[in-house]
C-alpha cells in the first residue's frame, strides 16, 4: 500500500493506492483515482491524475456538491508526500 498526500489550501489530502497502481504510475502511464474528503467542513471529491499532462505530473482536481470545482494541486509526483506502508 502507498499513500500519496498533497497540500491543498490549509489541509493535506491523501490518496491510498495499491502497490500495483504505484507500479503503473512509476512506469509513466496515465492513471487517475478519486477519493472523498472534506475541506473546511464541506464534502468534496478529489481526483488525483498522474502522468496525464506530462510524464511525472500530478494534478489534483476537486468538485463539491454545490458544483464548486477547480485544480487544487498542480505539480510533479516527487513533490507530493509519498509513504510506503508495505
Amino acid at each position: 500500500m502507498v499513500n500519496i498526500s498533497v497540500q491543498i489550501g490549509y489541509e493535506s489530502h491523501m490518496l491510498p493506492i495499491s502497490n500495483e497502481e504505484w507500479e503503473i504510475i512509476k512506469a509513466g502511464k496515465s492513471f487517475s483515482k478519486d477519493v472523498e474528503s472534506y475541506y473546511e467542513g464541506e464534502a468534496f471529491t478529489y481526483e488525483f491524475k498522474f502522468n496525464m499532462d506530462s510524464e511525472n505530473s500530478l494534478i489534483v482536481s476537486y468538485y463539491g456538491e454545490d458544483m464548486d470545482s477547480g485544480d487544487g494541486y498542480i505539480g510533479n509526483i516527487e513533490d507530493a508526500t509519498i509513504e510506503f506502508l508495505d
